[in-house]
């Protein structure tokens, strides 16, 4: 196939990561000029007089509605209309020729994605905010729009000389298919690695131009959309280098100027404008409009030792103090094998009697399908052990102590993560400082089921990476909802379990109490091990816990725009058969989900991997092998209820195209002619009757299966080389009748054409989902 990543360096056929500079007006004379190249030329529907055609036809992304030049002419002072490429340098491959001069519409290339551009009212200056590659390592960039820049993309990202979503070279030569490197190679004037812990989605800012903040006039002020940093960065005036610039320590730059932290928020910054006044700096983010301004009041701080955060009655053995609620989700989030303790406090003395949730503001809002409203001041902790031999996975010597995380919400209404480790010996935990973590980072030796000895790496999240799952659109909070509590818990000291969403009622943390009846008829996540529900029921409540928060409508989940929570119908998740907007792996034909197919199964794929495309990008260094099974044989039978069913109650395993019992039929048509899918001994899938000296080839069909869209396929052959469908030309067989039907056990009945001699074969056609 062609590689069409190479239009980024091209300026003569197409606009791909082109920044354009036109004149609307039409003013023409010293000013402009029409187009003397578009994109369909003067030929085809949106044909331009006197103008060659740019665009092939068979370009992969030719289309009647992809045109150019209406509407606008080209400035006169357009970099490549001043300065044009000599002849065959505008852009040539080894499918595409040189197709002439350049599309003189182009100021600029090489851009990647500028998410978001800002002008200077001052010195004109216009800043675009680049989001990255979406294969890692990646970089985030900030770039200064010049005529005739070139960014680099699609074989350079930052300071990386190749890009790991493309692949390509720089120009000339390799694999770039382009001549020449065409235009003015340009730095961007910051950039932060995903390695960084500053964030993966550069979205937005502004050059701020008021009086009300002098400290930063006329700097340029950027956001990062997963990590709600904003900095300050002066590349305008000259000044002193900012110190400690490293992949842990800050923004990188290329240049002598000062990168300034300004704040680190838990807000999923969109976009940030100046007020009309040009005062004040607007900030767009979690569904609100927020105001950005100087306050001298530090931030409090957490404690330095998990002892002194007064959760916790004991360390050793750990032991929550009264008022620390435990609760467990029906589906938990898979954390490389780790397990988890949980616990959630819920404010009871705000305004009334202390020790019992009797205000408005000790109440959680309650909702049945969507997400719980917190009051300000609750904490929610969790506990991370590690099992180091799994021969033995509830012995206590053979346990431990990883972490405990910490969410807090504040008095401002925002959610604060913090975490603290633990020490080699399991007696203290202490607080990991804001920043990057790899430093922290350990590998763990455990024996696994088998005895074999076993070594796990442990990654620590930063504070900034916490906030890449507690998304503001998933409510921050992550598991304590009604689906998730709608079961049974063991509390300590109890030898019964009750029933969680019962049991945090009778303690009035609600602002109004679910009807216990009614709790039966909640929707309800179930664990992916849980075989008394359907494989569909276990894996949506996986991807519910697991993906939801980034996977859902307002939250960032890059170019998968599916909705994986369990409330959204499946047939409206855009999950099933839908076109990857990323990548597709190299898999040719692949969707997100292909219907028994999980080969072809984006999902299946990154959720199955761990290299730079698996799913979920962090906190993953083990495959979840238990819900990777359930997951397959889900896709496997995918669109089958009634298969399925009949499946399961037989005991046998695999998909419709499997053969479980090796006699040469399939499941699915073992199911389909009502065989016994455990008797490897196929015999005939049909009979041969004489009727009035007629011949009938007679096969049995099970209306079960033709409800759920099954339906036979017959082809017969005269010598078993030519083979041909039933009752087409040059077939032997012609349909006599047929008692059968959807939901109705009967039989299909083909007549033999009288004098001829034969072989029948019989297939199912398995119906879409």
């Amino acid at each position: 196939a062609v590689p069409f990543a190479q239009d980024a360096q091209r300026i003569d056929r197409i606009f791909q990561s082109a920044v354009l500079r036109l004149d609307v007006r039409r003013q023409g004379g010293a000013i402009s000029q029409p187009p003397s190249v578009s994109l369909q030329g003067n030929t085809g529907p949106h044909a331009m007089p006197a103008t060659t055609q740019a665009c092939l036809p068979d370009h992969n992304y030719y289309h009647h509605d992809n045109f150019s030049g209406v509407g606008y002419y080209i400035p006169s002072d357009n970099y490549w209309v001043v300065h044009p490429p000599a002849a065959g340098e505008a852009g040539t491959s080894p499918a595409y020729p040189v197709h002439g001069p350049p599309l003189g519409e182009h100021y600029a290339m090489g851009a990647r994605n500028p998410w978001r551009i800002t002008c200077d009212p001052v010195s004109g200056d216009i800043a675009m905010f680049v989001v990255g590659s979406n294969v890692k390592p990646q970089s985030e960039c900030i770039d200064i729009l010049r005529p005739g820049a070139n960014y680099g993309w699609p074989y350079r990202e930052a300071d990386r000389a190749k890009t790991f979503e493309t692949d390509r070279t720089k120009p000339p030569g390799g694999n770039s298919y382009a001549p020449v490197l065409l235009g003015v190679e340009s730095d961007p004037i910051a950039y932060w690695p995903d390695s960084s812990n500053l964030g993966v989605t550069a979205t937005g800012g502004l050059y701020y131009r008021g009086t009300h903040w002098p400290a930063i006039e006329g700097m340029l002020i950027a956001a990062d959309h997963s990590s709600g940093r904003i900095w300050a960065i002066d590349y305008l005036k000259a000044g002193p280098a900012s110190s400690t610039i490293s992949d842990t320590g800050g923004v990188k730059h290329p240049s002598n100027y000062a990168v300034e932290e300004l704040l680190d928020t838990s807000h999923a910054i969109r976009q940030m404008c100046a007020s009309p006044d040009g005062q004040e700096i607007l900030i767009a983010a979690n569904s609100n409009i927020w105001r950005l301004y100087y306050n001298t009041i530090p931030k409090p701080q957490a404690p330095p030792l998990l002892s002194q955060t007064g959760a916790f009655s004991s360390l050793s053995p750990l032991i929550a103090k009264p008022g620390m609620i435990p609760y467990e989700p029906g589906s938990p989030l898979w954390s490389d094998r780790a397990r988890k303790a949980r616990w959630m406090a819920i404010p009871n003395n705000v305004g009334g009697a202390t020790g019992v949730h009797d205000t408005a503001d000790e109440k959680i809002l309650f909702s049945e399908n969507g997400e719980w409203a917190f009051p300000k001041g609750s904490v929610f902790v969790k506990h991370f052990v590690l099992p180091l031999d799994e021969r033995e996975p509830d012995n206590p010597a053979f346990l431990k102590n990883l972490e405990t995380r910490f969410a807090v919400h504040g008095d401002d209404g925002n959610y604060y993560f913090f975490t603290y480790k633990w020490n080699a010996n399991d007696t203290e935990a202490t607080l990991i400082p804001d920043g990057g973590t790899a430093a922290l980072d350990e590998d763990y030796a455990y024996i696994d089921e088998s005895g074999f000895n076993r070594s796990q790496s442990w990654k620590f999240p930063s504070r900034s990476e916490c906030l890449d799952c507690h998304q503001t659109a998933a409510g921050s909070v992550l598991g304590v909802k009604t689906r998730q509590l709608n079961n049974f818990h063991a509390y300590q000291g109890s030898p019964l379990k009750s029933q969680q969403l019962g049991t945090l009622s009778q303690m009035g943390v609600f602002d109004r109490k679910p009807d216990p009846r009614a709790m039966t008829a909640y929707l309800t996540s179930h664990h992916i091990e849980d075989t008394t529900v359907s494989r569909e029921d276990r894996v949506r409540s996986y991807l519910d816990a697991n993906c939801s928060q980034c996977h859902r409508p307002g939250a960032a989940a890059g170019l998968a725009q599916f909705d994986s929570r369990l409330t959204t119908p499946f047939t409206l998740a855009g999950l099933l058969n839908e076109e990857p907007k990323a990548e597709k792996l190299g898999v040719e034909g692949a969707t997100l989900i292909t219907p028994r197919d999980p080969s072809r199964s984006i999902l299946w794929l990154r959720d199955g991997g761990l290299d730079a495309s698996r799913m979920p990008p962090l906190g993953k260094a083990i495959v979840h092998g238990a819900y990777m099974d359930v997951l397959t044989e889900w896709i496997k039978r995918m669109g089958l209820p009634g298969f399925d069913a009949w499946a399961d109650a037989r005991g046998i395993k695999g998909g419709p195209d499997d053969d479980f019992d090796q006699d040469g039929l399939s499941n699915s048509l073992e199911f389909l002619l009502g065989r016994d899918p455990k008797a490897p001994n196929p015999g005939s899938t049909g009979s041969v009757v004489v009727e009035d000296d007629t011949m009938v080839y007679q096969i049995p069909l099970v209306g079960a299966a033709l409800s759920d869209g099954f339906t036979p396929k017959f082809e017969d052959s005269g010598d078993l080389i030519d083979w041909h469908e039933a009752g087409t030309a040059g077939s032997l067989l012609f349909p006599f009748d047929d008692s059968s039907g959807p939901g109705v056990d009967g039989v299909m009945r083909w007549q033999f054409v009288p004098g001829k001699k034969g072989f029948v074969r019989a297939g199912v056609n398995v119906p879409p989902p």
